[in-house]
């Protein structure tokens, strides 16, 4: 029996309904956050930025008070300054709270969400506070 006659074969049992071919569900954590309420993946990441909102918080009021005293001369510094701390406060968290990226991955949020969303977060907080001090003074 060769290739052909067997495909032939095993199709006509299919049709004929003597087989029945069922295939695996894709896995439903797969697909958890096109399904999950977006108010729970805000709440997800809005708990994994509490762990390091107070160091970033402090670099923050610090590059603000630096600002503030010696005015946008001191910006691309401080710029560069705040990109090193949130690359430092990356590795930091990455390597000792590995265990706690299972919870949220097991919820349906991957690691890149969380970083992105967060860091970008503070990033944004960062330049408005400049900006809004820029104004200010």
């Amino acid at each position: 029996m060769n290739k052909t006659s067997a495909i032939l074969q095993l199709s006509a049992l299919v049709t004929s309904g003597r087989i029945s071919i069922s295939l695996p569900s894709p896995s439903p954590v797969r697909y958890l956050p096109l399904i999950m309420n977006p108010l729970k993946i805000l709440n997800l990441i809005l708990t994994f930025y509490r762990s390091f909102f107070l160091a970033t918080s402090l670099i923050t009021i610090a590059c603000i008070s630096i600002f503030w005293k010696y005015g946008i001369s001191t910006f691309s510094t401080l710029f560069w300054f705040k990109i090193i701390t949130l690359a430092i406060v990356y590795y930091f968290i990455r390597t000792t709270k590995t265990k706690e990226f299972y919870y949220y991955q097991n919820l349906g949020v991957s690691k890149v969400l969380l970083w992105t969303s967060t860091l970008t977060f503070d990033f944004v907080i960062f330049l408005c506070s400049l900006i809004l001090t820029y104004k200010i003074r």
